[in-house]
């Protein structure tokens, strides 16, 4: 859809000058001019925003305030300092607004009310990576949307990334690894600074206009440079307004009667979910706590979704469970695959829901290894998970 609405580049020493033009009165042919000033401005910003530019200041460019020096005609917006980091924000509706209020608050000398109106003509001067690079009228071509003009990875980033996020929802996995030309397939070409860690880190007040979709759906990203791939992994920490709410909020505990009482805390706020279950994300790196006894840090929301999603029924000899709790529940009970004590991590794809009979077996019968074996083959979600101590119980060195 085009808009009605004008608006210019001019290259600085340091970037660029955006200046899009006020709303009122007429053009030569009677038609009302730039009568879509704030949804341009809402669309200029968000692609400034996937060019990773910020802005350095803000200055009303009025006819009325040409006479002023610059500094006099800089706008104070509420909410914000400058640089203004576009990529940090994710409503670009609500600095249209701080930037239309500080527009029409303007004064523009001692008799003004400063009551005008918010769409008058504004200038913004951005800066950012790369910005003095492009060729000619590349940056205003990107601006209006002239795709062909722009750097591979760049136009309308805000909604380029959403992929990632659609697929990460449908996924029932706790970690979900994508190489970048898998990325790419997903969201087009990407910018060389993909093949870093910046490009990926999971900060909440950067680049949320590129994060905030796998964020969204509850993953963070860990660039791999040796396999040029990202490991997305569902974190229940990573929410943005609009969000489903958290599920898994339990702290792992050492305590066996606080793992207990979380975990029947989490069962009963399941009770009448729909749909899918995500699971949580569990720990690859199990705390220990020594004393008389040691003792691991065990994740309750492992253990309540593991039995969630046996629904009553072994999953190791696939019978019901040979009884039920006091409280209508079936008995069932979570084993590691990979021993927390042979460094297995505390994650649901080497955990089971087993009855006593059958996590006894996987403990102490003759058949153990060949039982285990049996398990990962026949449950999709299972890894063998590699032991990592060795003969002495001693940590095996990684290379």
């Amino acid at each position: 859809m085009e808009l009605n609405a004008e608006f210019s580049v001019e290259p600085t020493t340091t970037g660029a000058d955006v200046i899009l033009q006020s709303r009122g009165g007429v053009d030569a042919s009677g038609k009302k001019r730039n009568t879509d000033y704030n949804a341009a401005l809402i669309l200029l910003l968000a692609r400034m925003a996937g060019l990773d530019l910020a802005i350095q200041q803000a200055y009303i460019a009025s006819s009325k305030t040409d006479g002023l020096a610059l500094k006099k005609r800089r706008l104070e917006l509420r909410g914000h300092s400058y640089p203004v980091q576009l990529g940090s924000l994710t409503d670009f509706e609500q600095l249209r607004l701080d930037l239309g209020f500080a527009l029409g608050a303007f004064k523009s000398g001692p008799d003004s009310k400063g009551k005008g109106t918010s769409a008058k003509r504004v200038r913004l001067s951005v800066v950012g990576p790369g910005l003095d690079q492009l060729p000619g009228d590349a940056f205003q071509n990107i601006l209006a949307g002239a795709a062909d003009d722009a750097p591979q990875g760049a136009t309308d980033k805000p909604l380029k990334y959403a992929p990632i996020g659609d697929f990460l929802r449908a996924q029932s996995m706790s970690e979900v690894r994508l190489s970048l030309d898998e990325v790419a397939q997903l969201v087009g070409p990407l910018a060389p600074s993909a093949a870093t860690h910046q490009f990926w880190a999971n900060a909440r007040d950067h680049q949320l206009s590129r994060r905030k979709h796998w964020f969204d759906a509850g993953f963070d990203a860990f660039f791999e440079p040796a396999s040029q791939s990202v490991r997305f992994v569902r974190s229940e920490g990573r929410r943005f307004e609009g969000a489903p709410p958290p599920v898994w909020t339990e702290p792992p505990t050492t305590d066996p009667d606080e793992l207990a009482r979380s975990v029947r805390a989490l069962r009963e706020k399941l009770k009448g979910r729909s749909g899918p279950l995500p699971p949580p994300p569990g720990s690859t790196d199990v705390q220990k706590v020594m004393g008389q006894t040691t003792r691991y840090n065990r994740d309750p929301n492992v253990i309540a979704w593991v039995i969630e999603q046996a629904d009553g029924v072994c999953e190791v000899c696939e019978k019901p469970a040979p009884f039920a709790r006091a409280d209508g529940t079936a008995y069932l009970e979570v084993h590691h695959l990979r021993p927390l004590v042979e460094g297995g991590p505390d994650t649901t794809d080497n955990a089971v829901a087993a009855c006593p009979n059958c996590h006894r077996a996987l403990h102490y019968s003759a058949k153990s290894t060949a039982l285990r074996a049996a398990v990962i083959v026949r449950l999709e979600r299972m890894v063998d998970h590699p032991c990592k101590l060795n003969a002495a119980m001693q940590p095996i060195p990684t290379q």
